[in-house]
């Protein structure tokens, strides 16, 4: 990653990309495009936000391109998108990663399984 020739990119492209891949295909769509643009990120140095990128994984998880590139085109997944950001602000998420429980718990940054567990069993009580 030190030698790559980009700055860290932006989440915009890679969120309307696997939002169109979702419109597409379904859940498994969505994570299926998600893992690509995280392997090309974290194990490739590949920049994500670059469509050329985005592009080569769409094709690596088999899609139909055409159907994608009219959704990552379509003013309705950028409202999508929008409408995540905004469900975003409403829970005053800052960290990644952060669970939302029943809507109103939030529970921030990484842990222990059995310490998730702990907490998801504890918000099931109240």
């Amino acid at each position: 990653m030190r030698k790559s020739d980009f700055s860290f990119p932006n989440s915009q492209n890679p969120l309307k990309a696997v939002q169109a891949a979702k419109n597409v295909g379904g859940e498994s769509a969505y994570w299926d495009l998600f893992d690509a643009l995280q392997a090309a990120f974290f194990a490739q140095s590949q920049n994500i936000a670059d469509i050329n990128v985005i592009k080569q994984c769409v094709e690596s998880v088999a899609m139909d391109v055409a159907k994608w590139n009219t959704e990552f085109e379509s003013p309705h997944t950028a409202k999508q998108v929008k409408a995540d950001w905004e469900r975003v602000a409403q829970f005053s998420i800052t960290s990644v990663p952060t669970l939302v429980v029943d809507g109103k718990y939030k529970l921030q940054g990484s842990m222990p399984y059995e310490l998730l567990v702990q907490r998801l069993q504890h918000f099931d009580k109240q």
